[in-house]
């Protein structure tokens, strides 16, 4: 092996990028063309509710309930989020050491990403496994854990040396779905790359391209590890999701309501009953 397996932190820095209600040029399905429409629907009271409510239920919680507590995290905003919002943010983020809040003015979301990601390193290791959360969903509280012990495969699958750009993605989870009268879960497998928890490993310098390939698409641009052996993802569909409110392609999985539970509370330390009501 051409690296020492225990001086792996030394090489390899985790952080992870989440966008919070973020106006940009481009990135995103709905996206009006005038800046003045892109803040009047992301900043719309009603939605900025919904958004914090799952930002607050699910994403923060699975990130504060980590055990493996060796990684950063940046929250995405503009600089035109109401003030309002800005400190409630702000609020919700101090008893999580790891996270920052970065803002950046209207631009292209590629640049916005790759300026954000810029930041979020604080360490100046060669190498960055960067990953990949959306504010409504959560990942299970060993995901860092499981991320890490898989570095030493991604190193040796990036071809040494060369150091080419490889990804890891978990393929189980659950999906919250259902009309406001009768959500529920879905668990699954799913064929293609989640958003939730995709990750890639990549020189420092290279662009994060963990968010500039689309992610059902990650696995026909590089080499992949998928693991299909823990629940990992926590994903929700509801109204102001920005992309078709539909569960993709995948395979489910046969679970009871209290098998589902049960899981949720010991993969997720989350509450189903209080999820199913957000």
């Amino acid at each position: 092996m051409w690296f020492d397996p225990d001086g792996i932190d030394t090489l390899v820095q985790i952080g992870g990028l989440i966008r919070f209600s973020l106006p940009t040029e481009g990135g995103f399905q709905t996206n009006p063309d005038r800046h003045a429409d892109k803040l009047a629907l992301l900043y719309a009271p009603k939605r900025m509710e919904q958004r914090f409510r799952y930002f607050e239920t699910i994403c923060l919680p699975t990130l504060k309930n980590q055990t493996d507590k060796d990684f950063r995290v940046g929250v995405l905003i503009g600089e035109s989020l109401p003030a309002q919002y800005r400190r409630r943010l702000e609020a919700l983020l101090e008893d999580l050491p790891q996270a920052c809040l970065i803002e950046k003015p209207i631009i292209g979301h590629h640049t916005a990403v790759a300026q954000a990601y810029n930041e979020i390193f604080d360490r100046k290791t060669p190498l960055r496994l960067t990953f990949r959360l959306d504010d409504d969903d959560g990942l299970a509280q060993d995901y860092i854990a499981q991320v890490r012990a898989t570095l030493p495969h991604l190193l040796a699958l990036s071809g040494g040396l060369e150091l080419k750009p490889v990804c890891l993605t978990f393929s189980k989870g659950f999906t919250l779905t259902g009309p406001p009268h009768n959500r529920h879960f879905v668990a699954a497998i799913d064929r293609a790359p989640l958003s939730a928890g995709l990750a890639v490993l990549a020189r420092a310098e290279q662009k994060p391209l963990v968010m500039t390939i689309p992610h059902m698409s990650m696995k026909t641009n590089m080499k992949t590890i998928v693991d299909p052996r823990p629940f990992m993802n926590l994903r929700s569909l509801h109204s102001s999701n920005d992309s078709e409110a539909v569960l993709q392609p995948s395979r489910r999985i046969a679970l009871s309501p209290s098998e589902i539970g049960s899981i949720l509370h010991e993969r997720f330390r989350l509450d189903m009953n209080k999820l199913l009501v957000i």
